[in-house]
């Protein structure tokens, strides 16, 4: 549940995580990942989509998929001693968790929303099945596997694959990007605590632009989802995009 103290901690990890000793002022990401994450590392074989949209790859209404729970698996690529480059979890912050856990707050169809951490598959290399396995067992019939790629200092991109993980069959395919002005001078929101830059950090606004695109294409498969029993309806669904949050 959201209170005035998880917003706190949500500013505060936040420093933590982009400033460093520095705190807020500072904003200065490094190219962090040596090998960027491609969508056919989490076994989807579609063309990347058009920046900041979500395409469509299930066609037929769910029957009965709601009420459900939602879990994430934030992943990268890591190079392995002796062996090519293998997928790994990519831990989040308990800020970035808690980003994840109130997404779907309002949303009653949504039992509730886990994170997938390293301490959940026991392999340090897992496989997407894998994932999908642990998000069962989390009772979360919905998984996120996604990951975040530093393009550039300015430039972020979030790569992402909704599965359903009773089935797991591939729902949807989801891209995020922030390209952010190095010489941006919009001042914060005023809502802000002073010193605050995360407007101009590329890497949380793509971040929050992501989930918002996933918490929208959610509530479409709510709104499309089916008791059991009623009528067919025709299966066809444009891909879809969802409008990025602050």
């Amino acid at each position: 549940m959201f209170t005035p103290q998880n917003r706190a901690a949500l500013v505060m990890g936040f420093c933590m995580l982009v400033g460093g000793a520095a705190g807020c002022n500072s904003v200065t990401r490094p190219v962090v990942h040596s090998t960027l994450l491609r969508l056919a590392d989490l076994g989807v074989t579609a063309a990347m989509p058009e920046p900041n949209t979500v395409v469509a790859v299930e066609t037929q209404p769910s029957i009965g998929r709601f009420p459900a729970g939602v879990s994430v698996a934030r992943v990268k690529i890591e190079e392995s001693p002796g062996g090519p480059p293998g997928l790994v979890i990519d831990s989040l912050t308990d800020p970035e968790a808690l980003y994840w856990n109130e997404l779907f707050d309002s949303v009653g169809k949504i039992r509730e929303v886990t994170v997938i951490d390293p301490q959940s598959v026991p392999q340090r290399y897992v496989t997407v099945p894998q994932l999908l396995a642990s998000s069962r067992r989390q009772k979360c019939r919905l998984c996120v596997v996604y990951g975040q790629n530093e393009v550039a200092h300015n430039v972020s991109r979030v790569v992402g694959a909704l599965y359903d993980a009773d089935t797991n069959e591939l729902v949807a395919v989801i891209f995020a990007e922030q390209i952010v002005d190095p010489q941006e001078k919009t001042p914060p929101p005023a809502d802000y605590p002073k010193g605050d830059e995360r407007h101009k950090d590329a890497h949380w606004l793509a971040a929050r632009r992501f989930e918002q695109l996933v918490r929208g294409f959610v509530l479409e498969l709510i709104e499309r989802d089916r008791e059991p029993g009623t009528p067919a309806e025709p299966a066809t669904r444009p891909a879809g995009t969802a409008p990025a949050g602050r």
